[in-house]
């Protein structure tokens, strides 16, 4: 999986669940994020694929430290350093998201999913 950009994403509030849409190097579009809907524990967190919510129709959990995590945070990480490097990340971290540009916001929210996954 080599993703391409980020196209939008959104951490909804009650929980702080991450939903990301990322179009990959192939042309295929992909949502992928987070799972921390309450009353999970950090350590119950697990990534999700498929859909945009984790509950929604296609969405697939999977499981902790499996390949197929470790090659979704791979494929976060690998965009990040192509397209983010250090200072830029933590300028990013610290910025008010309304006075970002588009590319800004979609790179700050790979910023936020890797952070929430590596952070469980």
């Amino acid at each position: 999986m080599k993703i391409e950009r980020f196209i939008g994403g959104a951490v909804a509030g009650d929980g702080g669940t991450i939903s990301c849409r990322v179009a990959l190097r192939d042309g295929t579009i992909l949502d992928l994020g987070l799972d921390s809907r309450i009353p999970k524990t950090k350590a119950e967190r697990l990534v999700f694929i498929g859909a945009g919510y984790p509950s929604l129709p296609g969405a697939r959990l999977l499981q902790r430290g499996s390949r197929e995590e470790q090659d979704v945070v791979a494929a976060v990480q690998d965009y990040l350093d192509r397209n983010c490097g250090f200072l830029r990340r933590g300028a990013l971290s610290e910025a008010e998201p309304s006075t970002l540009s588009e590319t800004d916001c979609a790179d700050l929210m790979a910023i936020t999913l890797l952070k929430g996954i590596l952070d469980r």
